[in-house]
């Protein structure tokens, strides 16, 4: 739930919030009250719980906004170099450089681990503490918690689990998901799920919500309480208890003695996280007991340990064999970390030279302290060739911390770390490298094609001006010419193609000088932008203001520049009143979000001409337009999914575009077509670069209906 959260808050930070979430519910089924982006109200918990989450927790498209914009930007993030800190760092000592004092002055945890602690420190324990461990283990190594279940392969762990504490026999009322088998459902669901199933004798389940203790009851399925101030702090008699993963270590609640807990064994599960789980029950052996509850695969490895015949554990053999089962774990687990922890100690030993040198040993000058920098970063990126082109060979774990450690003179700190590593494990072997986490990344998925976008230099904007060919229409009288002489009227004036809005730019101009052909015409004004730049398609103004000629139903279109439309409105500019002649300056608003509603205007949007709409950034039209766009592109009126079968037979290109030779047999609706060849990638990139349509385009209707997304190029090369 926090994760979707999220993604709904950086959705609505995002310009085409409507357009995203429309794709997201545009094959979604059901509930009609989630349909609409506006109708989203994250601060209605009950509508989030209840409608969102069910909806949008295993959709596709909002899983992969997730990792696109959330989780990738910041985990996949890398710099050239990278300032590392490690647990050592907080352990400095004289030990390492005669300048620096020890910080840290103690360490509370458990033993297991205590050999890899950095060698600059060490755990020493309270002498009235040292039976602790063994105390431990004993009062998990009982007769009464010898009670084991094994899960089935290809069956839900979550339901197999709620049908073990469901059974009346065995009175769980405390669930420790060590292991974490409880895969399907979120706390509260599971913790639902067991109150109801359970017999009435509880009327309550505590579980934690983030870090907050709640509960929820059995005669209220809506609301969650806080488990602080309720009856159940003092008495869980009647209260369920479930723990999840990350809280079967350092919570702490007062259980009754006769409490039952059912604790699930994970892969790889250590002696310390076992013990720390177990330990959760703190009367155990004074009448509080386990039960254990194994994934498939750990069953298997727990069944082939030998723990001695039957007379020597007797009703205890099963929690023994658990328990060689997290020694097994944990000596494997101590073998992993030792080249980290080599690593670790010659990282601090190189930064503790360099302090010695550079900043203690000399002055504090610019260019000691520039050495000193470079000696305490580490590359972050790293060349395939040296992350994978070394030798993958078998060595003992003492020659890979000899070999991290034999760049420096040998002391009393490497003694250390090499007497630690003999100790430890003085037979081990492990695949030998550059021992980082690199290694294990998987190269075999195929990396997404970076996209860079190229953002356009500062420019000098051009002195605005009233056309002068605008001046002459606006003096003479044209409201009663035919239409089929508005084109060379408007020529005649001086006003320019569409094409003209292209000269100036790195399109292909056999594609845009088609655009001559266009009932679009434009203001000189209309085309200057800025000054003194060679490619000014960053800089293409937007189609906002035009006056409309001729029929209503298939007008021509001059456009204007915004300050010679506020120069009309204002009446800058004598207009010839005397014949009539009524001047109408109107809007163009594209379509670019989904369910746009159209402005009242003098024209409807579908009356006017097609290019308007490609050019202008109508990206999520209506049926109607999108069909009248695909005409003037020249695109075959059947869906994308049946261009296949059309190419195939030489009727159509790859990407939809009907040839003019094949237009007798492959006929389009109504529109003629302005082009003689695909504009497909000219549209693509017209619409990222000049009308700065980026992501808003990729999720369009407009690109799913032209399959702008595919790389055609790339596919025939394949």
């Amino acid at each position: 739930k926090k994760d979707l959260l999220e993604v709904f808050q950086k959705l609505s930070r995002m310009k085409n919030a409507h357009s995203i979430y429309g794709r997201w519910t545009s094959l979604m089924q059901g509930s009609t009250e989630i349909r609409n982006y506006n109708s989203v109200n994250l601060q209605d918990y009950s509508l989030f719980k209840k409608k969102l989450f069910p909806a949008f927790r295993k959709h596709m498209d909002v899983i992969d906004f997730w990792l696109l914009k959330i989780i990738l930007p910041c985990q996949a993030k890398q710099f050239p170099q990278q300032l590392t800190a490690t647990a050592a760092s907080l352990c400095r000592s004289p030990k390492l450089c005669s300048e620096w004092r020890a910080v840290t002055t103690g360490f509370s945890g458990t033993n297991d681990l205590s050999r890899t602690l950095p060698p600059t420190i060490e755990q020493r324990n309270i002498d009235e503490l040292e039976q602790t461990n063994g105390a431990q283990i004993l009062a998990i190594a009982r007769k009464e918690n010898n009670t084991y279940y094994h899960l089935l392969d290809n069956t839900s762990s979550t339901v197999q689990i709620l049908q073990l504490l469901s059974e009346k026999e065995r009175k769980t009322n405390v669930m420790l998901d060590a292991g974490a088998l409880v895969l399907e459902m979120s706390n509260e669901e599971f913790a639902r799920e067991w109150l109801q199933r359970r017999r009435e004798d509880c009327e309550a389940c505590a579980f934690f919500e983030g870090d907050t203790i709640v509960y929820v009851r059995r005669d209220n399925d809506q609301r969650v309480f806080l488990f602080s101030g309720s009856p159940y702090v003092e008495n869980m008699s009647n209260c369920l208890l479930y723990l999840d993963e990350v809280h079967t270590r350092g919570s702490d609640f007062v259980l009754p003695l006769e409490t039952t807990a059912l604790l699930s064994l994970g892969k790889g599960m250590s002696r310390d996280k076992f013990v720390q789980a177990c330990m959760r029950l703190r009367q155990l052996g004074r009448g509080q007991k386990l039960s254990f509850v194994a994934a498939p695969d750990v069953d298997r490895q727990i069944k082939k340990i030998s723990v001695g015949d039957q007379h020597e554990y007797g009703e205890r053999k099963m929690v023994m064999k658990i328990l060689h089962w997290t020694v097994r774990n944990l000596a494997s687990y101590l073998c992993d970390m030792v080249p980290y922890f080599a690593g670790t100690a010659a990282t601090e030993i190189k930064r503790a030279n360099a302090f010695q040198t550079f900043y203690y040993g000399s002055e504090k000058d610019s260019k000691n302290l520039k050495q000193l920098a470079d000696c305490c970063v580490d590359d972050e990126i790293l060349k395939l060739e040296d992350l994978y082109s070394h030798q993958r060979v078998s060595s003992s774990l003492i020659d890979i911390a000899n070999n991290r450690l034999k760049a420096f003179p040998r002391t009393g700190i490497i003694d250390i770390v090499l007497n630690r590593v003999r100790n430890i494990a003085p037979r081990a072997r492990r695949h030998c490298g550059l021992l980082d986490e690199e290694q294990e990344r998987e190269l075999e998925h195929e990396l997404d094609e970076e996209r860079q976008v190229e953002r356009p230099p500062p420019a000098t904007p051009d002195k605005p001006k009233i056309s002068a060919e605008l001046k002459r229409y606006l003096a003479k009288k044209t409201c009663h010419i035919n239409d089929g002489e508005i084109k060379s009227h408007l020529e005649s004036l001086g006003f320019h193609p569409l094409s003209a809005c292209f000269e100036n730019t790195s399109y292909d101009c056999s594609l845009t000088n088609q655009l001559r052909q266009s009932k679009v015409f434009v203001s000189t004004d209309f085309i200057r932008t800025v000054a003194n730049v060679e490619d000014t398609r960053f800089y293409l103004k937007r189609f906002r203001w035009m006056i409309t000629l001729g029929s209503p139903t298939c007008p021509f279109v001059l456009l204007i520049s915004n300050f010679e439309a506020e120069a009309i409105f204002r009446k800058l500019v004598r207009i010839d009143e005397s014949h009539g002649f009524d001047v109408i300056v109107q809007s163009f608003v594209p379509m670019i979000n989904r369910g746009q509603v159209e402005l009242p205007s003098r024209v409807l949007l579908r009356e006017l001409p097609m290019e308007l709409h490609v050019f202008g950034g109508s990206i999520n039209p209506t049926i109607e337009i999108l069909n009248g766009m695909k005409d003037v592109l020249g695109l075959h009126p059947s869906a994308t999914t049946d261009w296949g079968e059309l190419y195939r037979k030489g009727l159509i290109d790859r990407d939809g575009f009907v040839p003019p030779d094949q237009r007798r047999l492959a006929p389009l609706r109504t529109r003629t077509p302005l082009f003689s060849k695909s504009p497909i990638d000219l549209v693509r990139c017209f619409l990222s670069d000049s009308r700065h349509l980026g992501s808003e385009f990729w999720t369009s209707i407009l690109s799913t209906a032209i399959n702008a997304d595919f790389d055609y190029e790339k596919q025939d090369k394949k």
